[in-house]
């Protein structure tokens, strides 16, 4: 019968001690782990070793008490001075107090073993759990480097596409623009026919030219926002609002509609006029979404939360939505009304509500029910 042996993982391991006797105790140890075949390094003096593992990090450091050029603690404060949140090493007493194993502890170490009257047995048991610690690391680092790699991918994949969809809407205005232009002639012609077939296909080529026009803009303006998150610097929210509100007097008028501002709103690190374009289109949405007779009502308040953040809310008394909708409300080019209802837009306004949000650190949901009205809410970092 023949035994298969297990292959065993490759390590690296550093002995940093000047107990000379004591690294070879050690490094004959690490030679006969049974999961791991260690590349084993030893060191005496604690600069030359510092180096070492700045140049490459172990998966396992014995690090004695008694070292050359400094001390164990000094070995420990480099280490830890890099980015690297943990690391792997295992403070190895010679003598019999322990005040210096739990400023090593303090400062870093994982574990510590009294070598003078530790048995192979402890020492193993030792290892092991410090070994079972590297092993959940080494996978932690593993699945946050492929992640960051996802999420660089990821970014480069948006941008691509936020310069393909403004080239495409942009480059396509052109001939758009001669569509239109050439269609108002045909239109004009065919008002003088009798034939009521031709006039309603001539108004219908109008009517889709200029629903294309008006979405290839919004279109644009989505990729805009999405390509160039626009200057960040600290902002009065109130200021963007008021603003927001100038723009849309003319609606607010012809609706009979009502906003009121029920805080004072807090100070938001973002671009000015994006912050202004946000609150332009939730505030526009919900005078836009108003039930048949009842003038929109729309509610502002903000609310400041422990860890520094601000939620606002803007509520109105609108037709509202099917809450098991809410997850497209913010997609592109997402309504929940058809073309044929009465309510215009092409679904892009609250996907750029969503880009300038995120890209400012924050992020945004609604809430609604049908007929009784719906509530957006925004979460970002503010200012106190």
């Amino acid at each position: 019968m023949s035994v298969i042996s297990q292959k065993r993982e490759s390590a690296r391991a550093m002995i940093l001690t000047s107990n000379m006797a004591a690294s070879r105790v050690l490094a004959s140890f690490l030679s006969k782990d049974p999961k791991f075949d260690f590349e084993i390094f030893q060191e005496t003096k604690v600069k030359s070793a510092a180096l070492l593992y700045k140049a490459q990090p172990f998966d396992l450091v014995l690090l004695g008490e008694t070292v050359e050029g400094g001390s164990s603690l000094d070995f420990l404060d480099s280490i830890y001075a890099s980015k690297e949140e943990w690391h792997p090493v295992i403070f190895v007493h010679f003598g019999k107090g322990h005040e210096t194993c739990l400023d090593a502890l303090r400062r870093g170490a994982k574990e510590y073993v009294e070598l003078g009257s530790l048995t192979s047995y402890e020492l193993r048991l030792t290892v092991e759990r410090i070994r079972e610690t590297l092993v959940l690391y080494q996978e932690n680092r593993r699945v946050q480097k492929e992640n960051a790699m996802m999420l660089l991918e990821l970014e480069r994949s948006n941008q691509d596409l936020a310069q393909f969809a403004y080239a495409v809407s942009h480059d396509l205005k052109e001939p758009l623009r001669k569509i239109v232009s050439f269609g108002s002639f045909l239109v004009e012609k065919v008002e003088e026919s009798s034939d009521p077939e031709v006039k309603l296909f001539a108004k219908r080529m109008m009517d889709g030219a200029t629903r294309m026009g008006a979405m290839m803009s919004a279109l644009l303006e989505f990729s805009r926002v999405s390509s160039s998150p626009g200057t960040k610097v600290w902002s009065p929210l109130q200021e963007a609002l008021g603003r927001a509100l100038d723009s849309l007097e003319m609606r607010i008028n012809e609706t009979g509609g009502k906003v009121t501002v029920e805080s004072e709103l807090p100070m938001v690190q973002g671009d000015p006029l994006r912050l202004e374009q946000l609150l332009q289109n939730l505030v526009g949405n919900a005078l836009k979404y108003a039930r048949e007779g009842v003038p929109p009502l729309v509610q502002i308040r903000s609310l400041m939360r422990e860890d520094g953040s601000c939620q606002l809310s803007i509520m109105d008394n609108g037709i509202g939505f099917d809450p098991n909708q809410a997850h497209r409300i913010f997609g592109i080019f997402q309504r929940l009304h058809g073309r044929s209802s009465v309510y215009e837009g092409h679904g892009v306004g609250l996907a750029i509500c969503k880009r300038i949000v995120e890209g400012i650190g924050g992020r945004i949901w609604a809430e609604g029910c049908p007929g009784e009205g719906a509530s957006f809410f925004v979460e970002f970092p503010c200012a106190r």
